[in-house]
């Protein structure tokens, strides 16, 4: 009249207990099934699903199924997960003896298995939602209506195939922190293959990284198995407007990028802890490798009303022109500047600029050369012109102008200067007797090219004109 089998059982490699009944009715009732047993992280390296980065220890599986003979149909599925130590790199960490569960309904066809009613809970994290897969469990939608990780995301988030095997993600966040891979996020000139990918957002509250946040955010992301193609980000940070886009005009081709973003001194020490900078509109117009290739990024910068202070390599190149006073300011309450202006490319960890020009109303400064962050080291040679507005008007009279004044920045009087070595041991030097040459001979103080070659080949900056503010 019936079946019933109850003992241990070999599940592929996990080995597990297993109680089974069958009533012999025809299918009046389905057969049923209780596996219980304890899965270690080794049970799952020998499944093949090597999760070892985010999970260590073991969970307490129990599963009470129904099914047709030994057809599964549907299954409750539940995971204690108090023996176990979860991990999301720094984002959350549950450690072993903390207490978690999983529970789902599992739901079998001949094309997909559903997981319905997903809920986890552990200390500072808590998800819900539904999700499908395919029979090879790749993800085919997922519809996840609570997402919340303490100080890291809260969010809505539905999940789709497209018809070239990628994702469509829709995101609606209270707040979201990805400070933890801002870096990796702005290497643009690195090979950045993955899945095609739509990612549509809206959020709240934006963390970009301490004390840098973006309110009421959208953006929109498309990529594919290249990489980046077209990328949005609007909002307010720090209360105030900004904007970024990356697109790709010619498919295939070199990308573009715009960006407008205020408060550039808080976004430079936040992002590359860079400390001598005090706010600022920062703009740049450049173009990035096509998708998936490898190359450099090439633009113009441009910096307007900001302030330098405790610039050390600055402050020396004052104080040997003879400039205590201005020196002395940086140490201060800083130096303001009106406008700061920089062609420039960067590959291969190499920042070049050619032709760079900053003002103020106390002094203005041009700038030739690179940076090297690989090797910490710089080379950069340029004019320090004083009183800047004053010493620069007779630059606008043509002819005369280019003259007395010399190159676009430079004034009547102005002193070259050069900065080499690394960083921790910079040699500077000021030469005193080009102040008193006259423009058109002052590049007979510039130092001489170097006849060996950078170890990196580096592509020269253009010279970007633009009108004067």
């Amino acid at each position: 009249e019936q079946m019933q089998i109850e003992g241990p059982v070999s599940i592929g490699p996990w080995q597990a207990n297993l109680y089974y009944l069958d009533l012999f009715d025809g299918g009046a009732e389905p057969s049923r099934y209780t596996v219980t047993g304890r899965l270690t992280r080794d049970d799952l390296d020998r499944f093949g699903v090597g999760q070892r980065a985010f999970f260590d220890g073991a969970a307490d599986i129990s599963i009470n199924a129904t099914g047709n003979g030994l057809s599964i149909d549907s299954a409750n599925v539940k995971a204690d997960l108090t023996p176990s130590s979860l991990s999301m790199g720094d984002v959350w960490r549950k450690d072993i003896g903390s207490a978690s569960t999983l529970t789902a309904q599992l739901n079998v066809t001949d094309t997909a298995v559903t997981l319905s009613g997903v809920q986890m809970s552990a200390q500072g994290l808590s998800l819900s939602g539904d999700v499908v897969l395919a029979k090879d469990l790749r993800l085919v939608s997922a519809d996840m209506t609570n997402v919340q990780i303490d100080r890291f995301v809260d969010a809505t988030v539905q999940a789709g195939r497209t018809a070239n095997n990628g994702l469509s993600v829709e995101l609606d966040a209270v707040l979201l922190d990805v400070s933890p891979w801002m870096r990796e996020i702005m290497k643009f000139d690195s090979d950045n293959t993955m899945i095609p990918l739509t990612l549509n957002a809206s959020i709240q509250t934006l963390t970009l990284g301490q004390d840098l946040v973006v309110t009421g955010a959208v953006s929109s992301y498309r990529g594919d198995e290249n990489g980046l193609s077209a990328w949005t980000l609007l909002g307010d940070l720090n209360g105030r407007a900004m904007s970024a886009e990356i697109t790709t005009p010619i498919a295939g081709g070199r990308r573009t990028l715009d960006l407008s973003l205020p408060d550039a001194g808080r976004a430079f020490q936040t992002l590359y802890n860079f400390r001598s900078l005090d706010d600022g509109l920062l703009t740049v117009a450049a173009t990035l490798p096509p998708a998936g290739e490898l190359g450099g990024i090439a633009g113009t910068a441009k910096l307007e009303d900001f302030a330098l202070v405790n610039a050390p390599i600055f402050a020396q190149i004052l104080s040997l022109a003879s400039l205590q006073g201005l020196a002395d300011a940086l140490d201060g309450g800083g130096m303001n500047f009106k406008e700061f202006e920089a062609p420039f490319t960067y590959e291969q960890g190499i920042l070049s600029v050619k032709e760079a020009r900053m003002g103020g109303s106390a002094i203005g400064l041009t700038a030739n050369g690179a940076v090297d962050f690989s090797d910490q080291s710089l080379a950069v040679n340029g004019v320090l012109v004083p009183s800047y507005t004053l010493n620069s008007l007779l630059g606008d009279i043509p002819l005369l102008g280019d003259i007395i004044v010399g190159k676009k920045g430079e004034g009547i009087f102005a002193l070259n200067y050069t900065v080499e070595g690394p960083f921790d041991k910079t040699q500077i030097a000021v030469n005193p007797l080009s102040a008193f040459t006259p423009g058109f001979l002052r590049r007979i103080f510039d130092p001489v090219p170097k006849d060996t070659p950078p170890k990196k080949t580096v592509p020269q900056a253009e010279t970007v004109e633009s009108e004067e503010p």
